[in-house]
């Protein structure tokens, strides 16, 4: 069997909804040289059927699992795809038709790159798609800005084989910052590039972006930064800067975080922030809002003209907290 050109992988859990979108923008696709695996873990809805109509299509196959996580099913994704290239694609996201084409002619132009990712748009609540405000990404090497913020959406993303390879898959043991570990680990030993389109749609608004669980996610991301630090930066990639602008950025967002359940742990992580980057402005304009009494900041907002949503203007633009972990 000659091995296809790329291996997409589909993880779906309970996406009957949406998955067959997804699926329908990989048989789009202007390269036709593809396998895609669909990994069902343990849907209760009607994914399987929706899956299942796909199948008279040769090039899609389906996996059925007992729920088990995302990581997991990635993981046997992996370790099914024959491919030279393995692609991504969440079961709620959709791909342009040129999307793998566009990143094979990258991979083609510059053979020292591990992995590729593209730009985005949007998919709202509504379902209606957005401009996306990211700027233009790094690319190269990024070690030292992806350690601030995960920028790779991981749909658009494609990897060689090889460095997948090298790194391992998927970290079971982690809830949340799953790809931001992966993509920590990948980049610590490829070059990346970028795709400057956005072509894949990436959908908000909905309960698999898990808004509710944001301070979990810095909490889990500040793990995985210091294990990165102490386990994978071999290289020594990142700076001093590097880690002290990084964490400075997670506590403050954590203490912005922390103030609707405890004014004294909101305090706590901003403090942390100014010891670990005493120049950084958003915390001390954190600590300055949690301290000052609410009737005084109600006279300040009269005064100015502004809305007490004070959390926007803390996060940085960089590591807010619907980044893509």
């Amino acid at each position: 069997m000659t091995a296809p050109a790329v291996s997409v992988i589909v993880t779906s859990y309970n996406y009957g909804r949406y998955v067959g979108a997804a699926l329908a923008s990989v048989r789009n696709q202007t390269v036709g040289d593809v396998e895609c695996i669909v990994v069902d873990d343990g849907s209760t809805d009607n994914s399987i059927e929706v899956i299942e109509s796909f199948l008279d299509d040769t090039r899609f196959r389906l996996i059925r699992l007992e729920n088990g996580g995302v990581s997991r099913a990635r993981n046997v994704g992996l370790s099914a795809a024959h491919g030279r290239f393995v692609a991504f694609l969440d079961a709620d996201d959709v791909w342009q038709p040129t999307k793998l084409e566009r990143q094979l002619r990258r991979f083609t132009a510059d053979p020292s790159l591990g992995v590729v990712f593209t730009r985005r748009t949007i998919i709202a609540g509504n379902g209606v798609r957005q401009p996306c405000a990211d700027g233009m990404p790094p690319e190269g090497e990024i070690v030292g800005p992806l350690f601030r913020q995960n920028f790779v959406c991981f749909s658009s993303a494609i990897v060689t084989t090889e460095a997948i390879t090298r790194v391992g898959g998927f970290d079971e043991q982690l809830g949340l910052a799953i790809d931001y570990d992966f993509w920590l680990r990948l980049a610590s030993l490829y070059r990346v590039g970028v795709v400057d389109e956005p072509l894949v749609a990436y959908r908000i608004g909905h309960g698999a972006n898990l808004s509710s669980r944001q301070r979990e996610r810095y909490h889990v991301a500040l793990y995985v930064m210091r294990r990165f630090q102490q386990q994978f930066d071999t290289a020594n990639r990142l700076t001093r800067a590097d880690i002290a602008r990084g964490e400075a950025e997670t506590f403050v967002n954590l203490g912005v975080l922390s103030r609707g359940w405890s004014a004294r742990e909101a305090v706590s992580w901003l403090l942390r922030a100014v010891r670990t980057r005493p120049g950084y402005a958003p915390a001390w304009r954190g600590l300055i809002s949690v301290l000052t009494p609410a009737p005084v900041r109600r006279v300040v907002r009269s005064v100015r003209g502004t809305s007490g949503d004070w959390e926007k203007r803390l996060f940085s633009r960089a590591n807010r907290p619907e980044a893509v972990l």
